[in-house]
């Protein structure tokens, strides 16, 4: 099983690697490591049937169940380094936090060449906004595992977090030299643009949008792209994202890309489509009549920030919305 935990960055919202196997994961829920895998301090056979258990537990949910087995394990054997490190992944699973911390420390002291218990450990570290300690652990793991994609990567979300951009570039890159995983490459994007180096940041964005077949990243990076000021790349990748399923929201992204290329005729149909998508999405109001504004088109103008501040008149679109009602009006 696996979890990730977002931290936002300049550009791009992160992901932290954690997980229950021996190998770094494709960060998806439920991946739990092969029934076959050694337990690391495993004394008896009867504790690895007892391990194999415990993971179908942590593979179905059943957290409490997966507990109460990998507890009987620590208690007949204090050195069973996977089972205290499952323990942790169940009593973090159950909220106790404290726990969780407690017991994958206990896992790396038998085992410092465990990485699952120090991926856990870094991200809940990370999380909690622990980014120095986590450091701690991932350097003395990276020592036991080089070339570990996951530890990489969540050494280059810590460093990130204390703005050391150069150094978590450089642990971004050293985990795609071993595993090419988009997430990954979202926040070396990240970190780029941060550092103000956004045409590397858009190279490395381009590399994730020529393999990406799954909408809601295509979205991410289109919205990458557009903050980047590569307007070209964004409506490409809106492009792409829409031909897998169009939405409004994806319509009025795209338009946006398309208004700042000068595609105005391109921006207000993509407007059109997202209203006749979704009538009730306020933001393609709203940027239709700053359409129609720019066009000289007043009472059209007037219409759509009208609806848009109707459908949701706290929200900020509905609030600057208002505002251009009031400034239209006193422009008559």
């Amino acid at each position: 099983m696996t979890r990730s935990v977002a931290a936002s960055f300049a550009v791009l919202p992160l992901l932290l690697l954690a997980c229950t196997g021996t190998t770094p994961p494709a960060n998806q829920p439920g991946d739990v490591p092969s029934a076959d895998a050694p337990a690391a301090g495993a004394s008896s056979t009867a504790d690895a049937e007892q391990i194999k258990r415990g993971e179908a537990s942590l593979k179905s949910g059943d957290f409490q169940a997966a507990r109460d087995t990998f507890q009987g394990i620590v208690d007949k054997n204090p050195s069973n380094a996977r089972a205290l490190h499952y323990l942790g992944v169940s009593l973090e699973n159950l909220g106790d936090k404290a726990g969780a911390e407690k017991h994958y420390r206990l896992a790396l002291e038998k085992a410092p060449e465990l990485a699952d218990a120090a991926l856990n450990l870094s991200a809940m570290l990370i999380e909690s906004g622990k980014s120095d300690d986590a450091i701690l652990v991932l350097r003395a793991a990276i020592g036991k595992s080089p070339r570990d994609p996951g530890l990489r990567a969540n050494l280059g979300h810590a460093l990130a977090d204390k703005k050391d951009n150069d150094g978590a570039a450089k642990e971004y890159k050293a985990s795609l030299a071993s595993a090419d995983d988009p997430q990954v490459r979202l926040a070396l994007a990240s970190v780029l643009a941060a550092a103000g180096k956004k045409d590397l940041a858009t190279a490395e964005l381009e590399k994730i949008a020529a393999k990406a077949d799954k909408r809601e990243l295509l979205a991410t990076i289109g919205d990458a792209f557009g903050r980047l000021g590569a307007f070209a790349q964004c409506a490409g990748a809106f492009d792409k994202a829409i031909a897998l399923q169009p939405a409004a929201e994806l319509h009025v992204q795209r338009g946006l890309c398309r208004h700042e290329l000068k595609d105005e005729a391109g921006a207000k149909d993509d407007y059109d489509k997202a209203i006749k998508l979704d009538g009730s999405y306020a933001p393609a109001w709203y940027y239709l009549g700053m359409y129609w504004r720019g066009a000289g088109k007043t009472a059209e103008a007037l219409k759509a920030f009208e609806k848009c501040k109707q459908l949701k008149p706290d929200s900020p679109h509905g609030k600057k919305a208002a505002e251009r009602i009031s400034e239209l009006k006193k422009a008559k």
